[in-house]
């Protein structure tokens, strides 16, 4: 409850300072909503694939460890509405499979199609990959890839 020191002030002048009071928290609960705006701040399609090894950027192959196999995350990422970028790395990114979400691999930096260190400009569209390392036990058929941008909104859409 937020209390406002109104001693010596008559009842309009109260009201006014009550209504003023409401619109602040209003207007700072429209901004951090996302001011209203159905369209979210950006948007990704993905193709989920998976590989016993790849060869990275330094020329050299990578394999997973044993018993386990790699998920190639094929991603497509649009930026649409974020002012100041958004900064592409693996941590954002985890695919989850059999409901158990599984967080980049090491492995991941060494891909050729990696996205450490590049900012995606408003307006810009950008494809790259993020690996993962998941058991050769498990099907992908029901995996699914979770971006999470913070306090952005960012939506799955097919059409990319």
């Amino acid at each position: 409850m937020i209390v406002l020191p109104t001693r010596g002030i008559d009842m309009k002048g109260k009201i006014i300072i009550g209504l003023l009071a409401v619109a602040i928290v209003a207007v700072g609960a429209f901004v951090m909503l996302g001011g209203g705006s159905d369209e979210p701040d950006a948007r990704y399609n993905y193709e989920l694939t998976t590989g016993t090894s790849f060869v990275g950027a330094s020329g050299f192959t990578n394999l997973p460890d044993d018993g386990k196999m790699y998920v190639f995350a094929s991603i497509t990422l649009s930026n649409d509405k974020v002012e100041d970028g958004i900064y592409l790395n693996q941590y954002d990114w985890k695919v989850s499979v059999s409901g158990i979400e599984y967080d980049h691999c090491f492995d991941s930096y060494n891909h050729p199609q990696q996205p450490s260190g590049m900012t995606l400009k408003k307006g810009e569209k950008h494809s790259f990959v993020v690996v993962f390392e998941v058991p050769n036990t498990v099907s992908i058929s029901d995996a699914k890839l979770i971006y999470d941008l913070f306090l952005k909104e960012v939506e799955y859409d097919s059409t990319l």
